[in-house]
């Protein structure tokens, strides 16, 4: 279990000069994974049965969507495989799926990937201010992404990472993880605001009107996130709020180049609308489909996820991926009312964390390109191992009650946790 917590913390560190560091074109970080296959094959072998969550709706689709980018990339490049390419981007994601799927197989083990989840990206804060602190003087308003390299990218891991440690915070647990979880909440949210992302703002917001609208305490909630955010954004010297309010010049550039490249991803998808222009090539065509007369052109990715999606793999790849989200929301809806109905407190915080992080990301990604982004796609992998997490829980607590009921003797092999 070690190598995949190590997996999952290097998910936000995308330009961390270790991870990052190429070896016969494959990144450590997806070396990293690789190696975590086989031991994820060998625990699910040792379970002689298929895990649960691979059998889920979200993941039958998240495999169909992969595969179809897959298809998209050897149409526009051919069956030329080359070692530094998109296509690799692909491969690591679904072995993440895999490894995920395999190894999140029970309450602990959940308990331990959301806090690994959690202290990724504080991480990725301390990088964050650290590059703030050294150019943060000398540029004026000047955002950091530290290693995962754009304030954007950062905004978008923070946002989905904040309402995972708030609702933890809330539940209960150890002395040493709610110093943890308060740590690497302060540390987030200062690097957070350092970033002044406004995309990232937007999510973290609809993130946490989640975990109002579904707290059972909504008055203390809203007291806690209030008590929590506010002083901390207050004293950045960056903030997404001014930028999203009063943009300067330079926000004004970023806002009109997106809406450059968005009307071309538009007018792109219009164009192919059933395949695309196949996976990874927005930036190579985008000028074709900008206006000659606009003030700005700007050759770059799509800045929107599923502008992106859409005009670069079509129909053909566009619906698989939306049903993909949404399919593991709904897993977790479905799971909420199930923990909810069987009083399982922790699972029950765990699920609208989870649900939080979804939304939270899904809007950051609606202004950064976010489909290769890995920590974008954790969420979902855990969306997909939830139910089955849940239900195996259920049944254990299910014997124990007529165990203990009926007086029947209880089988060794049961592993009972009732208070899961």
């Amino acid at each position: 279990m070690f190598l995949f917590y190590l997996l999952v913390l290097s998910l936000p560190l995308t330009q961390h000069y270790a991870l990052s560091y190429t070896l016969g074109g494959v990144t450590v970080a997806k070396l990293l994974g690789a190696v975590c296959m086989p031991m994820a094959l060998i625990h699910a072998a040792g379970k002689r049965r298929i895990p649960g969550g691979l059998c889920q709706p979200g993941a039958l689709l998240c495999v169909a969507y992969f595969l179809l980018a897959m298809i998209s990339y050897f149409i526009a490049y051919g069956l030329a495989w080359d070692a530094s390419g998109p296509q690799n981007n692909v491969l690591s994601i679904l072995v993440l799926l895999l490894v995920t799927v395999a190894v999140v197989d029970s309450v602990e083990r959940l308990r331990w990937t959301l806090l690994m989840m959690v202290g990724s990206v504080a991480i990725a804060s301390v990088y964050a201010i650290r590059e703030w602190l050294a150019w943060g003087h000398a540029v004026l308003g000047y955002r950091p992404g530290g290693v995962s390299g754009d304030a954007n990218y950062f905004g978008t891991a923070a946002a989905a990472s904040l309402p995972v440690a708030f609702v933890l915070l809330q539940t209960r647990c150890r002395r040493w993880e709610k110093l943890y979880l308060i740590t690497c909440f302060g540390l987030t949210l200062f690097a957070f605001g350092l970033a002044a992302s406004r995309g990232g703002l937007m999510g973290a917001v609809v993130g946490f009107l989640l975990i109002f609208i579904k707290s059972r305490r909504k008055f203390r909630s809203l007291v806690l996130a209030t008590g929590l955010v506010i002083p901390l954004l207050a004293v950045t010297p960056n903030s997404p709020v001014e930028r999203l309010l009063n943009p300067d010049y330079g926000s004004q550039v970023a806002v009109a180049a997106r809406e450059t490249t968005w009307r071309a991803g538009w007018q792109m998808f219009q164009d192919h609308p059933l395949f695309g222009v196949g996976l990874a090539r927005f930036k190579t065509v985008v000028l074709q489909y900008e206006d000659s007369m606009a003030a700005l052109q700007v050759q770059s990715l799509a800045h929107n996820t599923y502008i992106e999606v859409a005009a670069e793999q079509g129909l053909l790849g566009f619906l698989p991926f939306v049903a993909t989200l949404m399919a593991a929301y709904l897993t977790l809806e479905r799971a909420f009312r199930l923990t909810a109905k069987a009083e399982l407190q922790f699972l029950n915080q765990a699920c609208i964390a989870i649900q939080a992080a979804l939304l939270a990301a899904w809007v950051g990604a609606f202004f950064v390109s976010a489909w290769w982004f890995r920590f974008y796609w954790f969420p979902v992998f855990l969306a997909v191992c939830f139910e089955p997490i849940a239900r195996t829980v259920i049944r254990k607590k299910r014997l124990a009650l007529a165990v203990e009921r009926e007086g029947i003797k209880q089988p060794d092999w049961a592993g009972v946790h009732v208070n899961a």
